[in-house]
């Protein structure tokens, strides 16, 4: 403000005993908490988000080269996605869903094709529906990611006419049963756990001496 002294500035401090009852840590020890429960939910349904769209992107473009291959092959299509890494469609990071915990062998690329291939076919995020052909057919499933403890009760599928979905486990078991005749089980995207590896013996615990008996060695 002006007056016919001059120009003069106010400022505005705290009420005297503020800073006393008023720190930073008190800031964040008593809001932080009622923050983070709200945003880290928040950015957990981000994550599984992205993760979804990324996985219905990789199942679009595994069947895209489907359909590459099968121009090149009379129409059909190949019998795995091992075949499609081995002839370079795309590189093993490509098959691994982000919602697969799954990573290929540090050695991987130093190892044979047809060792390679094996490996895609056994441990890759999606299976490839047999029988499928160059085709429109947009209620025909060409890929389907595999059963993860990460997919949270849905898969990533892609059609035949290379529009790709999330959809429920339910549906898609039962689209492919009428389709195939077979299970997801029996298709291999149910994903067979790892054997356990048999318990080691234990060791029988000793008697203990009859009371009153000397237990050291003549």
């Amino acid at each position: 403000m002006t007056d016919e002294a001059g120009y003069y500035t106010r400022t505005v401090s705290p009420f005297p005993t503020a800073m006393t009852t008023w720190s930073p840590e008190l800031f964040f020890a008593g809001v932080s908490p009622i923050s983070m429960g709200i945003v880290l939910p928040a950015i957990g349904a981000g994550r599984r988000a992205a993760q979804q769209v990324q996985a219905i992107t990789q199942a679009r473009g595994l069947q895209g080269a489907c359909v590459l291959y099968a121009q090149g092959n009379k129409g059909k299509f190949p019998p795995d996605l091992g075949t499609l890494l081995i002839k370079d469609f795309f590189t093993v990071d490509y098959v691994i869903s982000p919602r697969d915990t799954t990573v290929a062998p540090a050695q991987f690329s130093t190892w044979p094709k047809p060792k390679q291939a094996e490996w895609v076919n056994k441990n890759t995020s999606f299976i490839l529906i047999p029988g499928g052909t160059d085709n429109i057919d947009m209620n025909r499933i060409d890929v389907v990611e595999r059963l993860l403890p990460g997919n949270g009760g849905n898969l990533a599928v892609a059609y035949l006419d290379n529009h790709a979905a999330i959809r429920p486990i339910e549906d898609v078991r039962a689209q492919l049963l009428k389709q195939t005749g077979k299970t997801l089980e029996q298709l291999g995207i149910v994903r067979a756990a790892p054997a356990n590896p048999p318990a080691p013996p234990t060791k029988p615990a000793s008697s203990p001496a009859p009371a009153g008996t000397n237990q050291t060695s003549p």
